[in-house]
């Protein structure tokens, strides 16, 4: 994936994972990891609310505010990233994306 879908998964996910904490939470937010070492801005601020999240309580409202929260792009907006999310998301039918 080029940088900008890899950014705009992220984005997306961390709406989902704001959105739904009760379940498939811990490996959310290692997909969430994962994709933060793939990205090449800084996602310092990202990783640190991840690494919380997996060493304390659960709780998504954690992410907003964070730099990639929400993030879309039109050049990530792609088939592949439509099928990741699909995948990958616990409530695809609330991604604006997908709609």
């Amino acid at each position: 994936m080029t940088q900008e879908e890899l950014k705009t998964c992220l984005g997306q996910l961390l709406l989902d994972l704001r959105g739904n904490w009760g379940y498939d939470y811990k490996s959310r937010l290692n997909e969430a990891l994962n994709l933060c070492n793939l990205i090449e801005e800084d996602t310092l601020d990202v990783e640190w609310r991840i690494e919380s999240e997996l060493g304390g309580d659960c709780d998504g409202r954690i992410f907003r505010g964070s730099s990639f929260y929400g993030y879309v792009s039109e050049e990530g907006t792609t088939d592949e990233v439509k099928e990741w999310l699909r995948d990958v998301l616990t409530h695809p039918e609330y991604c604006e994306i997908l709609n």
